[in-house]
């Protein structure tokens, strides 16, 4: 199967969720959609959203690969945060996305792989980490 449509699919479902999760603030009130935090967390959902949708665009299974990683670990940490509130949305975005970039990685060798999984990883972590040093 190719990896386009399981990213196509996580891409637009994590849309969705980011749209749900800026609604709900919203109607919680009290300012807190403009909260950095918020605006930070919805910012980077939207950017993995993107990755995913270009990484289903995009030719090359090591670009692919890269897009698609970076996405998944992005939202899969997100939703480990997340879990009590719209992480499980978030997992569920996350799996047709991981499922796109392991196929896209396991047509790379094992060391490109592996370098871009951890490298995805590592992004990720320090997105999160920003999110929640710097934010408020």
């Amino acid at each position: 199967m190719s990896e386009r449509v399981p990213a196509a699919v996580g891409g637009a479902l994590l849309f969705a969720v980011d749209a749900l999760y800026l609604a709900l603030i919203a109607a919680e009130g009290e300012q807190e959609l403009a909260s950095t935090r918020v605006l930070f967390v919805a910012g980077s959902l939207a950017g993995a959203a993107a990755a995913a949708l270009a990484g289903a665009a995009i030719r090359g299974n090591e670009r692919r690969g890269v897009l698609l990683a970076l996405a998944t670990a992005t939202v899969l940490g997100w939703a480990w945060l997340a879990l009590f509130s719209i992480g499980l949305l978030l997992v569920l975005a996350a799996i047709p996305m991981a499922i796109a970039a392991a196929g896209s990685l396991r047509a790379l060798d094992a060391a490109a792989a592996g370098s871009i999984a951890a490298a995805a990883v590592v992004v990720a972590a320090l997105d999160v980490t920003v999110a929640l040093l710097f934010t408020d």
